[in-house]
């Protein structure tokens, strides 16, 4: 759902093309997204995906709600600085 709304988000800005590099995802979703994109690599698109991304990691710490409102703010303040 996060990368179909980013998806979404992005093509608000009408860009050229857009590409989409995934590590991992479930092979239903991977052929969803390749629908919605011109382009669109993924390292593995498992067929008994089982809902944990960090599975397919030796590591995968968690990102606290504090660290992803500071990267959301930053990113919208150089969405915001773009020139139009």
């Amino acid at each position: 759902l996060t990368l179909k709304l980013a998806i979404k988000s992005v093509r608000e800005m009408k860009p050229a093309q857009i590409l989409v590099a995934c590590p991992v995802a479930p092979a239903e979703t991977a052929e969803e997204i390749y629908k919605l994109v011109d382009q669109a690599t993924f390292l593995e698109a498992d067929q008994n995906f089982l809902g944990a991304v960090g599975a397919h990691y030796l590591s995968f710490p968690q990102t606290s709600d504090e660290e992803v409102i500071q990267a959301l703010t930053k990113a919208n303040q150089k969405i915001n600085d773009f020139p139009k």
